[in-house]
């Protein structure tokens, strides 16, 4: 099941080792991820929890049939490329309004 974010309340939380040596090794030099409270739930059998920018990537790119699929493909490329704090906060908004302009949203 995946689990990724929107909401309102964001919280950061690391998501990669704990030392800078391995943070900057990857490229994501104490990048924080954005979780959000409470997870987003998606439409389907079972209901889809999405808490993080990965998880709604994961999402994005196995999601078949979509509306607006050049919209998706935006939304993917905003999503895999967010880096900073406003990168990541914007994705998961343009991620947010994509699952709700595809009727997948669950409002809780």
């Amino acid at each position: 099941m995946l689990r990724a974010a929107m909401g309102s309340g964001v919280s950061p939380l690391r998501s990669w080792g704990d030392d800078e040596k391995t943070s900057n090794m990857i490229g994501r030099m104490d990048m924080a991820e954005f979780r959000y409270n409470p997870p987003l739930q998606l439409a389907g059998t079972p209901t889809v929890i999405i808490s993080s920018l990965d998880e709604a990537a994961d999402f994005v790119r196995s999601y078949q049939g979509a509306r607006r699929p050049v919209r998706q493909d935006g939304v993917l490329h905003r999503l895999e490329g967010a880096s900073t704090a406003e990168e990541q906060r914007e994705a998961a908004n343009a991620f947010r309004g994509w699952a709700e302009s595809e009727g997948l949203l669950i409002e809780t």
